[in-house]
């Protein structure tokens, strides 16, 4: 199997993922599998009909704005072996990243003891420690926290081209998963993707084996199962749900159930006006799913208008990444990890605006800023 940085795009990606997430959406419950919503929408109904319209419409959108930018000398300059993010700028963002981990570490300790961590996980309710903070993804100085997704990026990306600095490394992807377990999962996932897509943009082909993908995509499921098991093993234990059919039916939901809500603001645009309750119960979506997806969410703001408010929005990251693709050969490329990354979420929920998006929007920009800045010693 092949990956190239011609297939890599944010149109592909966007359409992967959605694609992805249709298929876990009509994958059986074999009677025993947690789906996160009872009722299924039928295909063959207005809004069925209408979503993979609205789908290959955003794809289109995606499009347009990731090619309006003409290539300019692509194949005059050779970025295979070139290492797109430099020490200088890796340690910087693994600084920042130290920082907000020690303003979420101080805000933790004002209302949780260490033993009551310990005493959290072992009974699997890591939620616990996440209630302690502010809402997830608001902006404010603990928000820092999650620039470990741009050093685990980094970490990840110079380590699979072959370039080790031990002690940064292991604190950067050490921090990536600790932060994945006070917080979210989505962390460590978007840090893993940053990585890939710099490897992908710099390699410009890259080959995987069946076998590496069988065993990453193992080791990925467990890791994310014992991450979800560490927050909701007694729910999963009051369904009668081990660790492997736990972990099997949380994907199945997370990634699934955003078709329904989709499906269920189509063919209820005023679901804005409705409360919270009456969405749940009419959508039959599980209330403690809280993502589910970007197309709710936008016409739960706007109504209708949302679809196009997305589609402009889409159109400027897709703009937005392929400028800083060809800027100065992608020499600032991981200004795009956040964007990029908010298109691949899209199934599940509108990241662009959150508090997580804008932090690393703006620490990339500040490092792609500060790496031009050359220091002179000024002698009095």
């Amino acid at each position: 199997m092949y990956i190239t940085r011609k297939n890599f795009t944010p149109q592909n990606v966007f359409l992967f993922t959605s694609c992805v997430s249709f298929l876990a959406w009509v994958f059986p419950s074999l009677d025993f599998l947690r789906k996160g919503f009872s009722e299924p929408y039928p295909l063959l109904s207005l809004s069925g009909l209408a979503y993979p319209v609205i789908i290959f419409f955003f794809y289109g959108v995606i499009w347009v704005g990731y090619h309006i930018i003409p290539v300019v000398n692509d194949n005059q300059k050779d970025t295979s072996s070139a290492l797109l993010v430099n020490y200088n700028v890796y340690f910087a963002s693994a600084i920042i990243s130290f920082f907000g981990i020690l303003a979420t570490t101080f805000i933790i300790s004002k209302s949780i003891s260490v033993s009551d961590i310990i005493s959290i996980y072992s009974a699997g309710k890591a939620n616990a420690i996440k209630e302690g903070l502010y809402e997830d993804y608001s902006l404010g100085l603990v928000s820092l926290r999650y620039c470990v997704i741009l050093s685990g990026s980094f970490a990840i990306y110079r380590r699979l081209m072959g370039e080790k600095n031990l002690g940064i490394d292991i604190f950067s992807l050490s921090s990536l998963i600790v932060v994945s377990m006070i917080s979210s999962r989505l962390t460590l996932i978007a840090g893993v993707f940053g990585g890939l897509y710099l490897y992908i943009y710099t390699k410009k082909t890259i080959r995987i084996k069946s076998f590496k993908i069988i065993f990453i995509g193992g080791v990925v499921f467990l890791v994310l199962s014992a991450l979800n098991w560490s927050r909701n093993s007694n729910f999963y234990e009051e369904k009668g749900l081990g660790f492997m059919s736990a972990g099997f039916s949380e994907i199945l939901a997370y990634v699934g159930t955003p078709v329904q809500g989709a499906l269920y603001a189509i063919s209820n645009p005023d679901v804005g006006k409705q409360s919270y309750m009456q969405f749940y119960n009419e959508s039959t979506i599980e209330s403690a799913l809280t993502t589910n997806s970007a197309i709710l969410d936008v016409i739960r703001m706007f109504g209708v208008q949302g679809l196009l408010f997305a589609a402009v929005i889409l159109f400027f990251s897709g703009l937005y990444i392929s400028f800083f693709e060809k800027l100065k050969s992608g020499k600032y490329i991981y200004c795009n990890i956040a964007v990029f990354y908010s298109i691949a979420e899209f199934w599940r929920i509108f990241l662009f605006f959150q508090g997580i998006i804008i932090t690393l929007i703006s620490v990339s920009l500040l490092l792609a800023f500060f790496s031009r800045v050359r220091f002179r010693k000024v002698l009095g």
